[in-house]
Order: structure tokens, then sequence, then C-alpha cells
């Protein structure tokens, strides 16, 4: 009597076509009788069981185990193998197994002296944890040898039950891969994994050089709004707090509530019930608040919660005061803000707040958070009301595959992108397959700033995990990637540069300073060379002004750089002041040059940016032109000088606004000029446009949906800055946006995107989509640069002068082994800083044409249409 059962495994895979009763080989010729055979489902599988519920897959990619890294073969010596020293690896019957020099890096394992099929590896499936539910690939990469018999499969199998995976033929001397993905439930019951051959092969040594098992996806039974409760939290039923006498402090000890910043919490009682009054804030610090827990909450994922709140200030409001609801998460460096209400210049006036959250984004959070905009930093204010309940659940969202791509749409100007946030975030809905047709540049908003990579001066503690996954996702969509961003003031650790107010980390000097950047790009770069097609890697080294009458008081960038707060508490880094730090006289500035160069030697082949918001400022854009042409013209004297620019283009932040702190457009047309005039190529590297107010951190929100005319008004900014990049597109190699949806902008509440927040386009898409190149009747001239360019190792002349304490619009706070070789980007073939093509023709074209047809030529040009 033969039994077998058959699981879900064999069945879901498609790998039997039917069943066959048969003898082995040594009973090749004999006969024999069937008298039977029965069908059945085993009585101990329950129909109603929860375990055969559909699951929802969850996106991971989570690497269960590598041969690559496991160090019990890494750490070998070359020769016969000893695979005791690996917990996961084990031989299968009679086989000799030795170490051997990987081709690229690392071991390889040569498997020989078979005597049969089975004679193999076994890869031991205790040694990780599956989940039943989960799914999963298992990828084995190897070589053959020169005698390799005909017929001869290479595959890998299941024990005990033998079933097949990609089993395929190789043939001599020959590179394969055998990949298989199955789902583990309870009846795929693998003791071990078999990395073999046919019979054919059975012979036959081969040669393992990497064996990965990797989560593809989490199992996950699909939640719906099945939260039983009515209320999760309420101030007033708050036990803890309402326990408080009237007038105690309390600060982060309760279980629901803490505090952001360093403001005074008090408990006062308000007709029989206590309320909570926050004073003693700090100016420039709209964060200064009070937050509620939200791990207590003990929210479930797949429900919406509704937040009513109220509550009033205290006193008078300056002008454009604004009570915030937000949410903070320190770790990821995520601070949204949901709603904002205006108190504006009123006297004790009261707010209120009713909005509906997922689950998903109230998880993603420590905290919800209630604070003020920058201009009310200081405001004191009461919390009469908090209730958090359970609402119906957000209609479904998806995006609209039918529109037209904006990568297609611009292919032949410049590569269009956007920003990658988080691995949950772009898995959801289909929001992955939308990006991969709408863009073909991309950038972490988070993932690879220093703080989220280098917590400490020891490489060996680093995280890659965020930053990995960022690279793989846009690898796998053939997406040009931007690396952003390494040399920064903030979301950067303090080890660096250590501050002149640390004790933990005092001021380094300037060789400390300049050790420990090499040390950080130098481990960062190399880790994905050839992988990044550009890289920023100086970002924001002006303040958010340079204005024009002080450049021109004084035309030299150096004596305009950030040297860095020193209030304490600030995280800012100081690397002007750290590189002046026992310099012998030599310039803070010189940071500059050294991260450039540093990158240049880590990655030469990817393209090096400097980055910077208000780039249309007149006086700042003055400064970024000389530093770029300063800084290339260093170089051009330095022993490494490679023939090619060290500072290969300027990335403009963009980010642009119609009210309050409203974008001048026509100072972003002469910027434009005046960078294109000096030969810098330029890239729109984080663009938005908010309508409705940006006048700090925090400005008042518009409510949605926008009215016609808002819609129309941020169609139109849309349509003219579009229209300025394309008509210095020879010259710009990238638009990105930053971010794409309204919900999911660090400046949601000005609505600055092209999709709402139910992922619905706008008309400013549209926009975008239809521009055309902007022609002036007349050019007009920009500013000319000054040219007194100072000397690259001169000291200061005058003592560090510290940044203003809240940048108008400052850039955005929220938020793999050896490399293969990427295929050629985009736009490598466009001219680099220095080369002017088009210079050079407009020259032969007035020797031969005269002025009139030089004109008449740039019109044609200008006036070129792009694919609707």
């Amino acid at each position: 009597v033969l039994e077998i059962t058959v699981s879900e495994a064999h069945m879901t895979e498609e790998q039997y076509e039917g069943f066959r009763i048969q003898t082995n080989g040594n009973g090749a010729t004999m006969s024999f009788y069937i008298d039977s055979i029965e069908i059945s489902r085993p009585a101990d599988v329950d129909d109603d069981d929860e375990d055969d519920e559909d699951l929802e897959l969850v996106p991971d990619g989570t690497v269960l185990y590598a041969m690559s890294a496991d160090e019990g073969i890494q750490d070998q010596a070359l020769g016969l193998a000893n695979l005791d020293l690996s917990t996961h690896l084990q031989t299968a019957g009679s086989v000799a197994v030795t170490i051997i020099e990987h081709p690229v890096e690392g071991n390889s394992l040569l498997v020989e002296n078979r005597e049969a099929d089975w004679n193999a590896i076994d890869f031991i499936t205790s040694t990780v944890v599956f989940d039943a539910g989960s799914v999963y690939e298992l990828t084995f990469i190897g070589r053959t040898l020169a005698d390799v018999p005909a017929a001869t499969e290479m595959m890998m199998q299941g024990i005990p039950d033998y079933l097949l995976m990609d089993n395929r033929a190789v043939g001599p001397n020959e590179s394969f891969e055998r990949t298989y993905e199955f789902t583990m439930s309870s009846a795929t019951d693998w003791e071990a994994i078999r990395f073999m051959t046919n019979d054919a092969g059975a012979a036959m040594p081969f040669i393992i050089d990497d064996i990965i098992v990797t989560r593809t996806f989490i199992g996950q039974i699909p939640t719906t709004v099945v939260d039983p409760r009515d209320v999760v939290y309420s101030l007033a039923d708050d036990v803890e707090f309402q326990a408080l006498e009237d007038g105690a402090e309390f600060d982060d000890a309760l279980t629901h509530l803490g505090k952001s910043g360093t403001p005074i919490l008090t408990a006062l009682e308000e007709e029989g019930t206590n309320i909570v009054s926050i004073t003693e804030r700090v100016d420039g610090e709209p964060w200064s608040g009070l937050d509620i827990k939200v791990s207590p909450l003990n929210l479930l994922p797949g429900n919406s919660y509704r937040i009513v709140a109220e509550g009033r200030i205290v006193g008078d409001a300056p002008a454009s005061s604004q009570i915030v609801l937000g949410g903070s998460n320190n770790d990821t460096n995520y601070w949204p803000q949901f709603v904002a209400v205006a108190v504006d210049g009123s006297t004790d006036a009261t707010f209120s707040f009713d909005r509906t959250i997922t689950a998903d984004e109230l998880l993603s959070l420590e905290s919800i958070r209630f604070q003020s905009n920058t201009i009310a930093s200081t405001l004191p204010f009461y919390v009469t009301r908090i209730e958090i309940t359970v609402a119906e659940p957000p209609t479904p969202r998806n995006w609209d595959m039918d529109l037209p791509s904006l990568a297609e749409t611009f292919e032949d100007y410049f590569l269009f992108g956007n920003i990658w946030s988080s691995a949950s975030r772009v898995s959801a809905y289909n929001t992955d397959e939308f990006m991969s047709y709408q863009f073909n540049a991309i950038t972490a908003e988070n993932a690879q700033k220093p703080d989220q990579i280098a917590s400490d001066p020891n490489p060996a503690n680093w995280n890659w995990s965020n930053s990995d996954t960022f690279v793989e996702w846009a690898e796998d969509r053939d997406m040009a990637i931007v690396g952003h961003t390494l040399v920064w003031h903030s979301q950067s650790p303090l080890w660096m540069t250590g501050r002149m107010d640390s004790e933990t980390y005092p001021l380094r000097t300037r060789q400390e300073a300049m050790d420990n950047m090499e040390l950080f790009i130098s481990t960062y770069l190399n880790r994905y060379e050839g992988r990044i097609y550009s890289w920023d890697v100086v970002n924001e080294v002006f303040p958010s002004v340079v204005s024009r009458d002080a450049w021109e008081a004084n035309p030299n960038w150096r004596d305009h750089l950030r040297r860095g707060t020193v209030e304490l508490g600030s995280n800012d880094l100081q690397w002007y002041n750290a590189f002046a730090n026992n310099s012998e006289g030599l310039n803070g500035g010189d940071f500059v040059f050294y991260a450039f160069y540093f990158a240049r030697q880590a990655d030469p082949n990817a393209l090096l940016y400097y980055n910077d918001y208000n780039e249309q400022d007149p006086g700042k854009s003055m400064a970024i032109v000389q530093m770029i042409t300063d800084i290339n013209e260093q170089w051009e004297s330095h022993p490494d000088y490679d023939g090619r620019t060290l500072i290969d283009g300027f990335g403009m932040q963009s980010h642009h606004h119609l009210d309050q702190w409203s974008t001048n457009f026509d100072d972003l047309h002469d910027a434009l000029h005046r960078y294109a005039d000096a030969g810098i190529r330029m890239n729109v590297s984080e663009l938005d446009i908010t309508i409705g107010g940006e006048g700090g951190s925090h400005p008042a929100t518009l409510p949605a949906p926008l009215s016609e005319e808002q819609h129309q008004r941020l169609a139109d900014a849309y349509s003219l800055v579009m229209s300025h990049y394309l008509e210095f597109a020879d010259y710009i190699d990238r638009v990105t946006l930053w971010g794409l949806a309204d919900d999911h902008s660090w400046r949601s509440w000005g609505h600055p995107l092209l999709f709402d927040g139910n992922s619905q386009v706008k008309p400013a898409f549209g926009a975008v989509i239809n521009a055309t190149p902007f022609v002036h009747a007349i050019d007009p001239t920009p500013t000319p640069i000054p040219t007194a360019i100072p000397t690259p190792t001169q000291a200061p002349t005058q003592a560090p002068t510290q940044a203003p304490t809240q940048a108008p619009t400052q850039a955005p706070t929220q938020t793999p082994t050896q490399a293969p070789t990427p295929t050629t980007s985009p736009t490598s073939a466009l001219p680099r800083t220095g080369e002017d093509p088009l210079g050079q023709f407009f020259s032969i074209a007035a020797i031969v044409a005269g002025a009139i047809l030089i004109f008449g030529w740039v019109y044609l040009i200008k006036s070129k249409s792009h694919k609707n």
C-alpha cells in the first residue's frame, strides 16, 4: 500500500501534470498490478480552519539566509570545508566539499566525489523561521565545470517530499541561477532543501556560489473594522490624568499623555474636570506642546479613528498664529501636520479639530501632537477636550493608470522623478505600479540621510536596511537613483563634527572632521558604487536668504556660509566651525571642496550635485554660482584632476509658495539664466508649490477639496515653472516632485502636489503635462556675478555668525553586496559643466549669419514642442 499526502505547494505551483505509479530503476522491467487508486481529503483538514483563510500579502524582502554572509563558510580558509562550522548547511550522502575562492568576493563551495544525484548540499530549514502563509523565494547560484554529461539538470528539491524546483538543463562551464517561490503552509513540511543535479549528472562535480532564502511577502490575516470600542481615548475619562490635583505639573510619566520639547504641562480643574495647560513654550520650537502616546491606544490595523479636540489660547496671539494637530516619530524623522486652525491676531481665541485618520498612519507615529506654528511658538494654550473614537474606514484609494506618463512625456527633455518614503507606503494600493509608470528617477525622502545610516563612528554599527531596501526597489524598476544626502547641517549624527556646546562630542578639529567626513562618504559610496545615478553631496551650506545688498557688499561665497548655531539643545552640525578649528589659518569653508573630493574618489562615475533651496534669491544664486565655479577651478589645479568638473551641477530644491513667503517667479527665471550662463548644469530636486500661505513651518491649512479658483492658481503656477524648466531643458537633467499626494507631503497643509489626499488627479497635473517652453520677447540679462574669487584657504576675517533660528523655506525634515555596473543613465550623454556646444554654435552662427539669424535660430529652438 502506497500512501502520500500532497501539499498545497505541489498543486498551486503547477508542479504536477499528473500522478505516476512506477518502480525505481532496479525494477525498471518488472511487471506489477494496481488493484485500486483512491484520492481523498485527509480527515484532519478543517475547511473552516482559520489557517485556510485568504491572507493579505504585505511586501517584505527580508533575507533569512545567504551563504555569502554565512560566517561559518566565509571565514574558512581555502581547502577542505568543515560544514560543522555552518549551522545552516550539511552534506547529503557521500560527497567531498572544498572551500574555493568566489570569482568576485568571498568563498564558494566545490561539491565533488558524488555517486548519486542526491549526493549534494542541504539547507536545514529549522535554522530559520518560516511563517505559515508567508511567501518565500529560494535562489541557487552556481557554476558547472568542463565535464557535464548530456541532459544534466541543476535543481533544488524539497525533503522529504522530493518536490523538484526549477530543474533546468546546464552545459559545460556554465554559470546558472535557479529560483523558486512558494507559500509556506502547514502542508509544506520540509526538513531540508537540497541543491543537486538530476540522475544524468549524478557523478558530476559542481560549484555553489550562493544560496539565498528570502521572505518576499508576509502573510497577514486581513483586518477589517473590528475594533469593538466606541471610545478609544477620552481626556475626561483618563483616570490617571483626572486624579491629578488642580495645578499639578506632569511630564511623560502618565500612560497616555506626554510632552514634546520643554514646556510646562499642568492639570487645571475647570467645571469639575481637569484640562491641560501648556505654558513656557520656547521661541523657535513650534513642536513644544502636548503628546498623546500612540502605543497605549492599542489601535488595530485596518481601522480608522476620529480625533476630536477643543481648546483655547491664553492671551493675545501674534498675527498668522495657528494651533496644529500633528504627529511625531523621531526614529523615522516623520512629523506630519494633519490640520492647523488659525487663532490669528486674537485674544483667548478658541480652536477645535475634527479629523479622521487611518490606523496605518497613526501606527507610523510615536505620538499625536498638539502644537503651534513657528510664529506662535511661545503662545500658551489650553487643551480642554480630546476624544478618539472608531470611525468608518475611508474609501479605498487607487491611482489612475490611464493618465499620461510624466516620464514618457518629458523623455526628450529630462528625467522625471519622485520620492520613496517607505516600503509600506509604496506598496499601498497600486502605488508601486503607478510610480513605475509615471517616473524614471527616484530619491529617498529620508532613508539615505546621514542620521538614518551612521548612528556612531563605527561603521560596523551602521544601519543599511532602509537604504538597501530603497536601492534594490529602484533597481528592480530600472529607475535612476538619486542619493540624498551626504554632508548637511541637519539630520546628521553629532559625532561627525561635534559642537562647541556639547560635552559628549566637543567640536572636532579640522583633521578630525575631515577624517570623519572621509570615513562616512567613502564607506557609504563604496557600498553602492556604480549603482547610484547622482548624489546630493552637499546640502544647504548657505542660509535661507543672502540679500543682494549683503552679497554686493561682500561678494565672497565663503563669508556667507552657515557657521552653525551654538544654542544648547540644537543638533545642527558645524562643518564650517570644525574645519576652521585648529586649522592653522585655513578657511572653514574648505569642507565643501573636500566633501566633493571624497565623493569623486569613492564613486568616480556618479554625478555629484550641490543642493539648496531659495535658488531664485538673487544674492544667494550669485553666491552659489561663485562657489561652484571657484571649487571647479580649484579642482583643475589638484593633482588628482581627471579632466572633468568636481561639482557636476546644482540641485534646485524648488519649494515654491503662492502666498505669504511667495516665490518671485521672475527672479526664478533670472536665476536659471544665471546658472546656465555660468555653464552650470541643473536639476529640479524637490519640487512642490504651496497655496494658501507659507509663512512658517506650519501655516494655516486650507480645507480640502480646494476651490476651482485655488486649483487654477496652483495649475497656473506649475505651468509657469515647467515652462521655465523646458526653456532651459538643455541645462536641466532631472525634475523631481517632492511627493505623490498632498496628504503624504511634508507641507500637506498647502496642498502642494499634483494629486490630492485621495490620490485623485488635480488640474495641476494637466498643467504640467501640457506645459510648453517659456519664450521672452527679449531675453533679460541677469545681474552679473562679481568676479572677485577668494583664496580657497583664506582664513575667516570675522567671527562666525549664527544662522537664523528658523529657515523660512527650509528643506524637508520628514521624510547590498558587490554592485553590478548599471546601464548608462538616460542623460549621461548630456554636456557637463564647462562644456557649452550651444555657445560654440552661437559663435559660428554669428560669424556666418550675424545677429539677426542668431536670434531667429534661438526662437525656433525655444519654440520646440514636446509630446503631449
